[in-house]
């Protein structure tokens, strides 16, 4: 699923190897799926991006799952790496050099809490921080931490298992 067609474009190789595998142009705020029309989905490095509506896109991932939503979401330490042209606005970040990516949301464990609630349907089953220490590899640094990554036990990032609760009770005609 992806709401560029070059992204899909890029998929399309790794995924011929698999003969029920899709690949959907969409847009994850709005889905043409039918709910609880799969078991699980597993949503990574994408929730953030929607900015201000996260919210609706994890309720769209409730909605289409019947049994449980996996999705990851940054923190702030995840872009307090210093010597980079990156600027806080609130809970947004913005990369201020050529070809950077879009915009992003970042949380804190509570705000994910929330929002899980917020979705009405699922529950946290499971939330996992992970920190700077278990995401970079110091072997390449000669085992040295280096300089510019925020400290080694700052959570850079939050994996999160929800449970569904309850049934969807919106209703798409369209087929998946």
């Amino acid at each position: 699923l992806d709401i560029s067609t070059a992204a899909l474009a890029l998929s399309r190789g790794p995924t011929a190897q698999y003969e029920n595998a899709r690949l959907l142009l969409a847009d994850l705020r709005d889905l043409p799926l039918r709910d609880d029309c799969v078991d699980r989905t597993f949503c990574a490095e994408t929730l953030l991006y929607l900015l201000r509506d996260v919210e609706r896109g994890l309720r769209e991932l409730a909605r289409i799952s019947r049994e449980e939503v996996v999705f990851s979401l940054h923190t702030r330490a995840t872009y307090e790496i210093k010597g980079t042209f990156i600027e806080f606005q609130g809970d947004i970040v913005v990369e201020h050099k050529e070809g950077a990516k879009p915009p992003r949301r970042v949380f804190d464990r509570e705000e994910i809490l929330e929002l899980v609630k917020s979705v009405g349907s699922l529950r946290v089953e499971r939330i996992e921080g992970f920190r700077w220490m278990d995401l970079f590899d110091t072997r390449s640094t000669g085992g040295e931490w280096p300089w510019y990554l925020p400290a080694p036990e700052m959570i850079a990032l939050y994996y999160v298992v929800a449970k569904k609760t309850r049934r969807s009770s919106k209703t798409r005609p369209e087929q998946n």
